[in-house]
This record gives C-alpha cells, sequence and structure tokens, in this order.
C-alpha cells in the first residue's frame, strides 16, 4: 500500500477569487517504482494537476487556479 507525505503548501486563488490550497504530496514506501512520484490535491480532496510553477489545474472543477504564495511545510490553514 503507498502511502504519502506531505510537502509544500500552495496557497492559490482562481479568476472568480475563489481560494484554495493545494498540497504536494510525495509518495513514499510501498513499490519502489513510486517512491519519488509527487502528487498534488486540494484541502478538499480535490485533485490537482501542475501545470507550470505558478498555475495547478483542479480536475473535479475543471478550474486553473493561481498560486498566491508558498506556505511553509506543515502549515495547512486555509487562505485568509
Amino acid at each position: 500500500m503507498l502511502q504519502y507525505q506531505n510537502g509544500r503548501l500552495f496557497r492559490c486563488a482562481s479568476e472568480s477569487g475563489a481560494r484554495c490550497v493545494v498540497i504536494e504530496q510525495t509518495r513514499v514506501g510501498g513499490l519502489s517504482a513510486f517512491a519519488k512520484k509527487v502528487d498534488y490535491m486540494t484541502q478538499d480532496g480535490d485533485i490537482a494537476h501542475r501545470l507550470d510553477d505558478a498555475h495547478f489545474f483542479l480536475l473535479t472543477k475543471n478550474e486553473v487556479v493561481r498560486v498566491q504564495t508558498m506556505a511553509p511545510e506543515g502549515d495547512a490553514e486555509a487562505p485568509s
């Protein structure tokens, strides 16, 4: 079974002003082929795909969000 370790947090906003926090998760343990894979998801559980350094695409919402700030690792508070 795969396990994840949380990494950087990205505070993001869409063009409509909706805010979210995208969490970088690194796969650890389990099969060695997946050990270094990085996935992204929001605090609400939406799957995110990193488009570039400044944008994520939220798959379940079909929406692009722009990175506003990077939160320190372990700081999972929602943006104000």
